[in-house]
């Protein structure tokens, strides 16, 4: 032991584990109240122990985990598993049948090293055909569907490294579009009368859907229907439609906007950007 209440002393400690048959009493877990032996050596100073008395590899019961007595007929014991990954494998999940979809989404957990692949299909033909997809991207299928088959397909060109899913947290989203809907701003009341109202939207409106914007200024009891004034285009996806409306009534103050939106289950218009000007 040292001495003097600052002293140090550099050690070293390793750890040594021997094979051999464990041992453990009835209705208790082999690792419980057991310890390993780690002899250590200090530098040699006067009154230091210099070695544990104990040999390598001994195992120890305790149940206190103070006083430890040495079990010398028993030694730690453990199991190396090694593996040797194939470089391709597919997992293919069980059918989703007796409903529709319109689109879907795949819902995972994953890890994919690098210079390894996980690729997410669906077939909606019994597995004739595949079609690759992206998992949280909304998939538009190009017909309705009535069931639906997924898998993934796992790659590595390393024999010692694979993406890994966890296939317990995989989830796939359905979903079905009505044909019809309406989309209905809040109210917004002002201290005065309003006489008119101008509304710039972004908009995609696909061949075969269509939407109609009403106007309020009286909290919705009333609806008057608006007229394009101009459009612009933004990009190959949107386009920028601006509507007018002068109300009946130019003393009503609370100003509500509404969207009729019209479609089918596979082709649906959708509002991007909305803002309106009041006078």
């Amino acid at each position: 032991m040292c001495s003097s209440k600052n002293c140090h002393r550099r050690f070293s400690l390793t750890v040594v584990l021997h094979a051999g048959n464990n041992k453990s009493t009835a209705n208790q877990p082999f690792f419980q109240n057991f310890g390993i032996i780690i002899p250590f050596e200090l530098s040699p100073v006067a009154g230091a122990i210099t070695r544990q008395t104990y040999a390598e590899g001994v195992l120890l019961e305790s149940s206190n985990a103070e006083t430890w007595t040495p079990l010398n007929g028993s030694d730690l014991t453990m199991k190396l598993y090694g593996y040797e990954f194939e470089n391709e494998g597919t997992v293919q999940f069980q059918p989703v049948s007796g409903v529709q979809f319109s689109d879907l989404n795949i819902d995972e957990y994953s890890a994919i090293p690098e210079g390894t692949h996980l690729i997410w299909e669906y077939s909606t033909d019994g597995g004739v055909t595949w079609d690759a997809v992206v998992p949280a991207e909304e998939e538009r299928l190009p017909n309705l569907a009535n069931g639906v088959l997924v898998r993934v397909r796992f790659s590595t060109g390393m024999g010692n490294d694979t993406p890994a899913l966890n296939f317990r947290d995989v989830n796939l989203v359905g979903y079905l579009n009505n044909t019809t809907g309406t989309y209905l701003t809040r109210e917004n009341e002002l201290t005065q009368g309003v006489e008119s109202t101008k509304v710039y939207t972004q908009m995609d409106i696909p061949s075969g859907t269509s939407v109609q914007w009403f106007a309020s200024n009286d909290g919705g009891e009333t609806w008057e229907a608006m007229t394009i004034d101009d459009t612009r285009p933004i990009d190959e996806d949107w386009t920028e439609y601006t509507l007018v409306r002068t109300f009946s009534d130019p003393q009503g103050n609370k100003v509500r906007y509404k969207a009729e939106l019209t479609g089918t289950v596979l082709t649906y218009p959708r509002i991007h950007t909305l803002g309106a000007t009041l006078s």
